[in-house]
Parts: C-alpha cells; structure tokens; sequence
C-alpha cells in the first residue's frame, strides 16, 4: 500500500502535489468514521471527487483491511463495505427494528415510483414506528430515543431529518440503505418478527434492552473504525 500511494503522489504535479497524500489520508479516514460519502453533502464533494479519481488506489487498500470499495455515480455515493457481511457490533432491538423499518418503506417508494433525485425519499419519524408496531408488535421507544436513533445513522448516510421537531419529523431515507441491510437480512428479520403467529418466539419476548446478533447486516458501530 506505501508503494502504492508514493507512486501516486510521484505521478503528482502542480498544487496536488503540495496536498495529495494529506487529501487521500483524509478521505480514508472519512470513510472509515462515516461509512457512506455523498457528494451533494455539507464537506462531501472533495472526498467523493477523490475517492472516484483514485478509486483503484483505494479498493485495493480497503480490500486489503477486508472492505469492498464502491462508488456509485448515478447517486454520487462512495463507501465502504464489510465483505463479510457482518455487522461489527451486537446490535440493540430498537436500532435492527429502525433500519428494518426504513429499507421496507424505501422499497415501497421504490415500486411505487416515488423516489426523489438521486434515489431518495421522505417519510416522518411517526410512518417508520408505526410500521415497528404493526409488523414487529414492538413497543416504539420514546421520542427521545427515536430521535438518538435518526442521528446515529445519520452520520453513517443512512437516513436524515428534513426537520425535527416532533414524531411527525420528516426524514429523508437515503440509498445507502439498501447496502447497509441486505436483501437476506431483510426477509429473515421479518420472518422472526412475524413468528409468533405460528407460536414461536417474538420480538415481544426480547427485553426493551436486549441485542440482536445479526450477522447480516452491513451497519457501521460507533466511534469510527468499523465502518462495515
């Protein structure tokens, strides 16, 4: 990867010269803290212009850390993905059950044509728990843990506030999704959480507190470093 990267900043010229390697390490760590880079965002030009410039340069340095480097143009994201699969993290109930909710209801605006430029949507903080509730039979947590919820995959691209005011907020589900929770994931959590139609266990049984272990989901922990 050194020899990589000083054949790069060799191949440089001019003002890039002066500033290339301290860009591509930035970007990197920008990827590795947020997972999901969009272009149109607040700081996300620089990076995803970089990252799709170099993009050989780092596919072959996230592969060699166990990660799939992508960039998608027609949505102008990069990012980073485990190739195992695997989320870094136990997941809390509250937080599996939250991007559940999102990636069906942005499957719903996918077939029925109601997608945004870019691939995105809008739907309230309200619609995405009352799906929890009628899906899951899952108790939403409170507005403030609601809340904490949309900001921490915010950060990671996954979805945002338009606003924030109460439980009718809207938020924009954004197409990072669909890469953050995979299409297996998405079948089997609906199938545990439904199972207690035929008497097995439910969700309902899981303490408010309690984790799920889900080994495919593709979601990013805190704190930076395991973005997958």
């Amino acid at each position: 990867m050194l020899t990589d990267l000083q054949h790069l900043l060799d191949r440089a010229v001019g003002k890039e010269a002066e500033s290339l390697e301290e860009n591509l390490r930035a970007t990197v760590r920008a990827l590795w803290d947020r997972q999901f880079i969009y272009a149109d965002d607040h700081g996300g030009s620089a990076p995803y212009e970089l990252a799709k410039r170099y993009r050989s340069y780092f596919g072959s340095l996230f592969d060699a850390m166990g990660y799939d480097f992508f960039v998608e143009e027609k949505e102008r994201i990069v990012g980073i993905l485990d190739q195992a699969g695997a989320a870094p993290r136990t997941m809390r109930w509250d937080e599996t059950l939250f991007l559940l909710a999102l990636r069906i209801l942005y499957e719903e605006k996918v077939r029925g044509f109601d997608l945004k430029e870019r691939g995105r949507c809008d739907v309230t903080l309200s619609q995405v728990w009352n799906l929890v509730e009628e899906r899951a039979m899952r108790k939403r947590p409170s507005l403030t843990r609601c809340i904490e919820l949309v900001r921490r995959f915010q950060r990671h691209g996954l979805v945002r506030f338009l606003n924030e005011h109460d439980e009718d907020a809207t938020l924009e589900i954004r197409p990072a999704i669909r890469l953050a929770m995979s299409e297996a994931s998405l079948d089997s959590l609906i199938r545990y959480a439904q199972a207690n139609s035929a008497g097995q266990p439910s969700v309902r049984d899981v303490p408010e507190d309690g984790d799920l272990d889900d080994d495919n989901l593709d979601v990013p922990s805190d704190g930076g470093g395991d973005a997958s």
